[in-house]
């Protein structure tokens, strides 16, 4: 039982504080989660930024109003109680530059 203890005692060396390991495995934690805190509010403002931007909002338009036949019909069919905004909105992506 001697030996036990003799061997425990050898294996921390004199004057070593035990207290400094989960000291530094805290500081490791915090810095991680201040990485991890920081990767997030850099993907949130991407994220933001892109659903914010024309082109993206132009484009869920398009799509909701090529999805919605009756409105698709009265804004570019001839005729249609629309057509006028929809020979608007031919007009203007016309004039548009083009991506690529």
């Amino acid at each position: 039982e001697q030996q036990s203890n003799n061997s425990t005692a050898a294996s921390v060396p004199e004057g070593t504080d035990e207290s400094i390991a989960p000291k530094v495995d805290e500081q490791i934690e915090s810095e991680a989660r201040k990485r991890f805190k920081g990767f997030i509010t850099l993907l949130t403002n991407a994220i933001i930024q892109t659903l914010k931007s024309p082109g993206f909002v132009a484009m869920v338009l398009g799509v909701i109003t090529a999805c919605i036949p009756p409105l698709r019909n009265a804004l570019f069919e001839t005729g249609g109680p629309l057509r006028f905004l929809g020979s608007a909105l031919e007009s203007l992506g016309r004039a548009g530059a083009s991506v690529g």
